[in-house]
């Protein structure tokens, strides 16, 4: 609690120099809209960012403000590194494995894997995609995902456990999440791509050194306590990262190496938003208890019970790394929908949620009839 009174006194100085870039849809069209929208990602103190609203027909606004990194804007086409927006996305290819009867998400993950998954006070215990999407397998973060050398099952014999019997705790982790890329490779006998692109068409990539030499991918800026690049979205970069291995052995993607462009981000959520087979991952599972006391986790997304939505349940997902702040949220019932992704802004936040996507929350997922989705 001090630390983060002292980050939000500290980012109230920080000045932003997010100008104005491109409006589309309702930032185009509306003023007062697109005065609002600057207002809402200036306050967050993004370095650049860009904002897409969206409902069940299409998209209603874009807008993009500032800096991707290395004397670049933010343009509708510049892609970002989604941080851990990369799991709800991932949880919904689990749900489309499922469908096609080549995944069961209930079952021990350990037959897929072809080596034994388990917390080992609870040797019994089978530990299933379920958990690992939904962090319940009581697998706890180290530093595993600083070794993709590592092979899965090397990961898996270096993974922590909580102690809790998998299935009965929350305890969010990464390297569990991250280890479900894996599992779902080896129920599909193709990469993640491929997966990907085969559940919501040709856009995006769990490996950066797969986007073309010309896509613009967005840095990852810290602001404080002093601003430093700390992901670099380079062409250069992007060619020395991590190559895909054979299928199977992907095990460190699935947890936030997702890039993708923000009209591909909302076409997914979209699909989240409208079509029933991913309804199951509005299911409670569990609630995240003492880390927010207003989300509870689902099967794979975040299912918020914020005041500010007015009463309503909301549902999506945050992104955080490298100095960016990404979120994703959307209300099924009115079939609304917003997302920001940015290059680098303040992380100020009580709880889960940062005060940026709070905010984004408060202002587009406003009860039915007010604000900008009058003029859709």
């Amino acid at each position: 609690m001090r630390y983060r009174g002292i980050y939000r006194f500290m980012a109230g100085f920080v000045r932003t120099d997010a100008s104005a870039g491109s409006a589309m849809g309702v930032f185009a069209s509306d003023r007062e809209a697109r005065k609002r929208a600057c207002r809402l990602i200036r306050r967050g103190r993004a370095v650049g960012a860009v904002l897409c609203l969206f409902d069940g027909q299409g998209t209603v606004g874009v807008l993009t403000l500032g800096s991707a990194g290395g004397g670049r804007n933010v343009l509708p086409s510049t892609w970002f590194r989604t941080a851990s927006i990369s799991k709800m996305v991932t949880a919904a290819l689990a749900v489309g494995l499922t469908r096609r009867g080549l995944l069961d998400m209930d079952a021990d993950v350990s037959d897929l894997l072809g080596f034994p998954l388990r917390a080992p006070k609870w040797p019994h215990v089978p530990i299933t995609a379920a958990m690992l999407l939904s962090h319940t397998a009581s697998v706890r973060d180290t530093d595993l995902l600083f070794h993709p050398e590592y092979s899965p099952e090397e990961a898996a014999e270096r993974l922590s456990f909580t102690g809790e019997e998998p299935g009965k705790a929350f305890n969010y982790s990464n390297e569990g999440a991250a280890l479900l890329g894996a599992v779902l490779e080896k129920a599909a006998g193709e990469d993640l791509d491929a997966i990907l692109h085969k559940e919501f068409g040709p856009d995006g990539t769990y490996f950066p050194s797969r986007l073309p030499m010309d896509a613009q991918l967005s840095d990852g800026i810290r602001i404080l306590p002093r601003r430093k690049t700390l992901f670099s979205g380079s062409a250069d970069s992007r060619a020395a990262s991590a190559a895909p291995k054979r299928p199977g052995e992907n095990w460190n993607r699935a947890h936030g190496g997702l890039c993708l462009r923000a009209e591909d981000l909302a076409g997914i959520v979209r699909a989240l938003m409208t079509e029933e087979k991913y309804g199951e991952m509005r299911t409670d599972v569990i609630p995240m208890g003492k880390r927010d006391p207003w989300i509870t986790e689902g099967k794979g997304m975040f299912i918020l019970r914020y005041p500010e939505s007015g009463g309503r349940v909301i549902y999506g997902h945050q992104g955080l790394a490298y100095g960016a702040a990404h979120g994703t949220f959307f209300d099924p019932v009115s079939q609304r929908g917003a997302l920001i992704l940015t290059s680098g802004c303040s992380l100020c936040r009580e709880y889960v949620l940062t005060d940026l996507n709070r905010a984004m929350i408060a202002e587009y997922l406003a009860p039915p009839g007010e604000g900008v989705w009058k003029k859709r």
